[in-house]
């Protein structure tokens, strides 16, 4: 701090006192820094200007010196907690007509969410499996049908050869066809119940690099 800023603060702090007791003070210190061979040096030793303009209005009887506690002084308590003041369980016991539906409201909703949220889960699955139930119906039915043609074709036989080969390779394609799908859905099934697999298994130990030696 330099001297202009260090008068300057020390100015503005006594401007309670009067204009006669500021001047003065000020004047001291301007004295003493005249004097002083260094007034950084000076500066620093006096020390921080907030306490010594504290201390000239104490001197002054403007400001009231601080009064550490006597000793056996009564120490004032610490306030008690709220939750165990009478006003505070007075406004629970007269706002609990409002406050408790509104709780019992709020866990009400909470609980329908949840049990939409599961609700919603059991569906999907409950889709999932319906999906593939009926893909394999369709592909039974597509299969069987094909076989009904076959054993059907034979029954017209002797009537029209014409019939015949229609009918028998018409049976022939459902059949090839149903057996074909139905063995696909499988195949997909099992490469997804694998990848699932998959993503549950922990991953293992990284393999040691090559040259090294586990130990």
């Amino acid at each position: 701090m330099s001297r202009e800023e260090f008068l300057r603060a020390l100015r503005e702090g006594l401007s309670p006192l009067s204009q006669e007791e500021r001047d003065a003070a000020v004047r001291y210190y301007e004295e003493f820094l005249d004097e002083a061979q260094d007034e950084g040096v000076a500066i620093e030793e006096l020390g921080d200007v907030r306490h010594i303009v504290e201390r000239i209005l104490q001197d002054s009887g403007v400001v009231a010196p601080k009064q550490a506690p006597q000793a056996g002084a009564a120490v004032p308590a610490k306030p008690a907690p709220f939750y165990r003041s009478v006003w505070f369980w007075l406004c629970v016991v007269f706002t609990l007509p409002v406050t408790l539906p509104l709780a019992l409201g709020l866990a009400a909703c909470a609980l329908g969410l949840g049990l939409a949220a599961l609700a919603l889960v059991i569906g999907l699955g409950a889709g999932a499996l319906g999906l593939v139930v009926g893909l394999f119906a369709a592909v039974l039915a597509v299969f069987l049908a094909g076989v009904v043609f076959c054993v059907y074709s034979f029954y017209l036989l002797p009537a029209s050869g014409g019939v015949f080969l229609c009918l028998f390779g018409g049976g022939l394609a459902l059949t090839g066809a149903g057996l074909l799908t139905g063995l696909g859905l499988i195949c997909l099934l099992r490469a997804l119940f694998r990848a699932g697999r998959r993503r549950r298994r922990p991953a293992g130990p990284k393999p040691a690099p090559n040259g090294s030696k586990a130990s």
